[in-house]
């Protein structure tokens, strides 16, 4: 595939850091969708709970209430490689300890408590890792088509992480799911020991409770600083809430259309669209993919309004395609111009920021719809965040940082300090 630019998805994986970076998040991503299904799968067995079932998947993205934000600086101030392994190493022994207590039927506290703690790792490790994208590939246009990439596994890898992560705890039990995600970890860290190049750290000096706090409230400032770290991240925070409405009540909506074991495909709806999506916005120019971005971010919203006429199952899964579809081109240009428009030195802890309070949305979306729909329907809980996405995305419309983006644009390479 090739991008408007002639950037094709062929000529990034022959870079062999960037092979080995993607496919290090290929493992442990499908792994990781292992993991979510099986614990949800276990909690909706015992509870019988939409509400807790969809907090399962919240889960994943709780750890930035327990202190995530002060370990992101560790992005910038430790060597990004180095980072990412020590995640992947932590994450491969606290899965093995959940596989062990799922296997011995203990207290679903318990197996939140672990799955919270296997999250935690992961917060640091994707900073690191957007953090270094831009450091291997300088060129903008070839830092879009690498985001779209990127995007693009990611979704994938949640269309069969979901897919086939459902059918094997159906088929057989859900510990054999565990087992492989805390298989990946280790997979994952192999690779980023043999393909990426170990780079100093860009802040290098002594670590320290103040020097942690500290960088944090640096962030902040940055974030709040410029036109279009001020436009992009909130408007990143607030559609966190509306992109996992559907995979929040996907199990309960498909027991309620009768049709449990097509649950994995329910799931997979939103990624499955979001995967084609990001294909498409590497065929465009970083110009002509900011000019779209305002349009998508409406149409991702709209699908889900209409969900709120309880069509058939079918119906439902076209409409959460399409609006995958529209998310897949909007968050790869987001992800690349918040990166782009941030200097090299702070860009581990301004994303790591962002990431956590994107995080802390994403856990009120997964709840909130949860409880809605326990409370009303899947259907009305779904239409209910599509609301609040359109409002979001007039909200992006009215604050578009027009002559800062298109700066950034002409600048062509990433922000300096």
């Amino acid at each position: 595939m090739t991008s408007s630019a002639g950037v094709g998805f062929r000529e990034l994986l022959l870079h062999r850091e960037i092979r080995g970076v993607l496919l290090a998040q290929a493992t442990s991503d499908i792994g990781d969708n292992f993991t979510r299904v099986a614990v949800a799968t276990l909690v909706l067995v015992r509870a019988d709970s939409a509400l807790l079932s969809a907090l399962t998947f919240a889960i994943a993205f709780v750890p930035p209430l327990f202190g995530t934000p002060l370990l992101t600086p560790f992005a910038d101030r430790l060597s990004r490689k180095s980072v990412m392994l020590l995640c992947d190493l932590a994450r491969a022994g606290i899965v093995a300890v959940l596989t062990v207590a799922a296997w011995l039927e203990a207290p679903l506290a318990a197996l939140f408590g672990l799955l919270v703690l296997s999250e935690i790792f992961g917060v640091p490790f994707r900073a690191a890792r957007q953090a270094m994208l831009p450091d291997i590939l300088p060129d903008q246009q070839r830092f879009l088509a690498v985001q779209g990439l990127s995007q693009t596994l990611n979704q994938t890898n949640q269309v069969i992480g979901l897919v086939s992560g459902g059918l094997l705890t159906s088929l057989t039990h859900p510990v054999l799911a565990l087992s492989i995600d805390g298989l990946s970890f280790l997979v994952s860290g192999l690779l980023v020991a043999t393909h990426v190049v170990r780079r100093s750290a860009p802040l290098p000096g002594k670590i320290g409770a103040s020097t942690l706090v500290s960088d944090m409230g640096q962030a902040v400032r940055m974030i709040f600083s410029e036109p279009v770290r001020r436009a992009f991240v909130p408007f990143a925070w607030g559609i966190a809430y509306v992109l996992v409405a559907p995979e929040a009540v996907a199990l309960l909506y498909a027991q309620q259309q009768g049709s449990r074991g097509l649950s994995g495909f329910l799931l997979a709806s939103v990624p499955a669209g979001a995967a084609i999506g990001a294909v498409i916005v590497t065929r465009r120019s970083p110009a002509r993919a900011l000019d779209h971005m305002r349009l998508t971010a409406i149409l991702a919203a709209i699908p889900l309004v209409l969900t709120g006429l309880n069509p058939p199952l079918p119906v439902t899964l076209a409409l959460w395609v399409l609006a995958g579809l529209a998310q897949g081109f909007f968050v790869p240009t987001m992800f690349m111009t918040v990166t782009l428009a941030t200097p090299m030195e702070y860009r581990g802890r301004v994303i790591g920021f962002a990431s956590s309070i994107f995080s802390v949305m994403t856990v009120v979306g997964y709840v909130s719809t949860g409880a809605l729909a326990d409370l009303w329907s899947p259907a009305a809980a779904v239409a209910s965040a599509g609301v609040f996405g359109v409002l979001v995305a007039a909200g992006l419309i009215a604050a578009w940082p027009g002559d800062a983006l298109r700066r950034l644009v002409d600048q062509g390479t990433p922000a300096r300090a």
